[in-house]
């Protein structure tokens, strides 16, 4: 009777995909480009990087955080402020000539 040895299988360790390590260094990029102090490059990086849409002369401020920019569509002549958080997860249109800000707003100031 033969006692066999029973082999040992080299172990194999799965590296994560192109695809993954790709989105990952995207959505790690988006969270700087915001902070970029150029609008024009903020603005191309979104709309060639990001698939953002964005229309004629629509401008997008420091801090503004985009969640799912593939799906957002920004109309003409609209500005985005400063730390504007955009949620385009489930889709997201803003028409044109709009204007969203951040901040603190008192209407009941007398000063």
């Amino acid at each position: 009777m033969s006692d066999s040895i029973p082999v040992r299988q080299p172990s194999t360790v799965s590296l994560p995909s192109k695809r993954y390590l790709y989105d990952s260094l995207k959505f790690s990029l988006l969270q700087w480009v915001g902070k970029l102090p150029s609008q024009l490059l903020r603005q191309f990086l979104y709309t060639k990087l990001y698939r953002l849409t964005i229309g004629e002369g629509s401008v997008i401020y420091n801090s503004c955080h985009l969640r799912a920019p593939e799906k957002t569509t920004i109309g003409s002549h609209t500005s985005i402020g400063d730390q504007c958080v955009l949620d385009g997860r489930g889709g997201l249109t803003i028409g044109n000539s709009v204007n969203l800000s951040t901040g603190r707003l008192d209407l009941d100031s007398t000063a």
